[in-house]
């Protein structure tokens, strides 16, 4: 009994409003969690796998263990309800998404190639090759640049930002030692402490 009224008394409080910390940590909760309801937004299974091609699930399906016996069957599945989850759990569909949908990555990626783009739109002859090699690009895979996923857009702005540094060579840096000046302000005069 003595037991019972020492638990009473001593109930602890799992969340106190009048404690600073307790109110910081909900206010992190609470942001993660609309992350998450936000990211539920633009990350769609169904919509993402609907707008893979059939080289594209093949490819996922590959990835699953005996993903050779599934390929074949489910590659030209356009809903993914139908696909079992057993074999759906395993598939990354993530880098498959389109990157205009992405949030992170591929936004950013298609941000950089349109800001190279941007930084030669007064050289007509460069931005012109600029958006061949895109249209080529584009053609290789079948797809228009609006249908590009994550991986993809990836692989575009590496190659656009290489024939970036063709048409201006990033300066070289000098990185054998301190040659005494810095910014044209003459010698240091600093000797040590």
């Amino acid at each position: 009994m003595l037991n019972r009224m020492y638990h009473k008394e001593n109930k602890m409080k799992i969340f106190n409003f009048n404690n600073p910390r307790h109110i910081e940590i909900l206010k992190e909760e609470l942001s993660r969690l609309k992350h998450i309801i936000n990211e539920g937004q633009y990350y769609n299974e169904d919509d993402i796998w609907a707008a893979m091609t059939d080289e594209e699930r093949k490819e996922a399906l590959l990835s699953v263990p005996n993903g050779s016996n599934v390929a074949d069957t489910y590659a030209s599945v356009t809903n993914w309800n139908e696909i079992p989850d057993n074999i759906g759990d395993h598939i990354e569909l993530s880098k498959y998404q389109l990157a205009n949908n992405d949030r992170d990555m591929g936004r950013v990626m298609l941000r950089g190639i349109e800001s190279i783009k941007q930084q030669f739109r007064d050289d007509n002859e460069k931005l012109t090759a600029i958006n061949t090699l895109i249209n080529k690009f584009c053609q290789k895979l079948g797809k228009t640049y609006d249908q590009l996923n994550v991986d993809q857009s990836i692989k575009l702005n590496r190659m656009v930002a290489q024939l970036k540094e063709k048409f201006a060579p990033a300066p070289q840096m000098n990185m054998r030692g301190n040659s005494g000046e810095d910014y044209g302000k003459g010698p240091r005069s600093w000797t040590g402490d």
